[in-house]
């Protein structure tokens, strides 16, 4: 039962890092890879832990058999908690890489903003030279008419 409730757990981890990764721009390949590699290990594994108990369910061998499979079914179950713990740090992974993403673009709004505003400024400066070149234009026509 341990190990249906791990299953349970590294599925719903994996579906929840999927949607993750459907959430993060660029860069998400080598993520979908690994996610992707990360369900075919686990199906591996369940199908391999499945084999085996259908087997013992199955049989009514000697002690020594079912001692080889109750060992090779905790060999199943370590490493289904090692691919659970690979799973859970893929996961946080996702998480950071999208709260990096997340901050990037709102550092990137900023710089557009100051952007702007410098722009908007360099515009009005511009219109206040023009307009001082043209008032010294006619100043010095002024006083050459009357100078």
């Amino acid at each position: 039962k341990e190990l249906e409730e791990n299953f349970k757990e590294m599925n719903q981890i994996v579906k929840q890092m999927d949607i993750d990764i459907r959430g993060v721009t660029g860069g998400k390949s080598g993520m979908i890879s690994m996610l992707n590699e990360f369900k075919n290990s686990i199906a591996a594994l369940k199908k391999d832990f499945q084999l085996t108990l259908e087997k013992m369910q199955r049989s009514s061998l000697m002690s020594e058999k079912n001692k080889e499979q109750r060992i090779r079914l905790l060999d199943i179950e370590e490493r289904v908690n090692k691919q659970n713990s690979q799973i859970l740090k893929a996961h946080e992974s996702v998480i950071q890489s999208t709260e990096i993403g997340n901050e990037i673009i709102r550092e990137l709004g900023q710089n557009k903003e100051k952007i702007i505003s410098a722009r908007e400024k360099t515009t009005e400066l511009h219109s206040v030279t023009d307009s001082v070149q043209k008032t010294l234009g006619s100043m010095t026509r002024w006083q050459s008419f009357w100078g």
